[in-house]
């Protein structure tokens, strides 16, 4: 666990870096091996921005490190605010 746990503060610090203004990542209370991985960004634009203007190849790779250390693949929600997209 603890090489996923840095992979993630990797991630973190990326999502930071592209724009998010909070990032957390979370332990499943029922689940140990269950982690939540929380970011905030000031709108629905900014995110895709992330997507595609400000990654870097070592963001991508930041990623793809801590997908590597999962079983399966991650399961993502985006949550906006109503009328926010």
């Amino acid at each position: 666990m603890p090489r996923f746990l840095d992979a993630m503060e990797r991630v973190g610090r990326s999502r930071r870096r592209t724009g998010a203004m909070r990032w957390d990542l979370h332990c499943d209370s029922t689940d140990s091996d269950a982690y939540v991985e929380e970011f905030l960004v000031p709108s629905r634009e900014e995110h895709l921005r992330q997507h595609s203007d400000r990654l870097t190849g070592a963001d991508r790779g930041y990623g793809e490190a801590a997908e590597a250390l999962v079983e399966g693949p991650p399961q993502m929600q985006h949550l906006f605010p109503p009328g926010s997209g």
